[in-house]
């Protein structure tokens, strides 16, 4: 009797652990469909943003200015230095043509020591005359000390009939070896190729020469 009073006993637990099981099953899956917060949330598909950079805008380079262009300046003709002179000697002179007209040149010369065995010398040529007009003249020579110098020389135009007129025609400036203490003789002569008429007179070259003494 006792025997099967414990064999009921069991089956009523195990009959209340069914009953018990089987209530938490349903009533868990009744909270599961209740419950919004377990519902699966639908996958979150990525989505990839690509963003472009938009390029910055850059101000486009000046256009460069034009810079306007100057006229290189002509290179004008320099004539050589004079040599300075040391201050021992500073002699000059003066002759003429004679051409037997009132056309003629005059030369005048001047020499200055450079040191004490040279002297700079310096010849000046000019045309005088009552009214003249001509273009330039060349196959002209300066004769200083023997050496020879081709030149030019300048146009000349004046209407003065009254009065005898000057006109510088060329320059020349050369180095005459000279001792100090001693005295030199330098020749010196102008050929003008003058090439025409004066006073009814032809007149082919205009010559002047003569002897510059310097104590040097």
């Amino acid at each position: 009797m006792a025997k099967q009073k414990t064999n009921i006993f069991i089956t009523l637990v195990l009959v209340l652990l069914i009953i018990a099981a089987v209530t938490a099953w349903i009533t868990h899956d009744k909270a599961q469909e209740s419950d919004p917060d377990n519902t699966a949330a639908p996958e979150n598909s990525s989505e990839v943003i690509v963003t472009t950079a938009e390029p910055l805008e850059t101000s486009s380079p000046a256009a460069p200015t034009a810079v306007p262009e100057t006229a290189a300046p002509q290179p004008t003709a320099t004539p050589a230095p004079t040599p300075q002179g040391d201050g021992r000697v500073n002699q000059s002179g003066s002759f003429r043509s004679d051409t037997g007209t009132k056309l003629n040149t005059i030369i005048e010369w001047k020499a200055v020591s450079i040191d004490e065995h040279n002297l700079s010398v310096t010849v000046n040529v000019y045309v005088q005359s009552y009214s003249l007009e001509i273009g330039s003249r060349a196959g002209s020579t300066i004769y200083v000390n023997g050496n020879g110098y081709s030149f030019r020389s300048s146009p000349i135009t004046h209407t003065d009939n009254n009065n005898l007129q000057k006109t510088q025609i060329t320059t020349v400036t050369v180095t005459v070896p000279a001792e100090a203490g001693s005295t030199v003789n330098i020749p010196i002569s102008v050929d003008w190729y003058y090439h025409g008429q004066y006073s009814g007179e032809d007149i082919e070259h205009i010559i002047a020469e003569s002897i510059a003494t310097v104590n040097a």
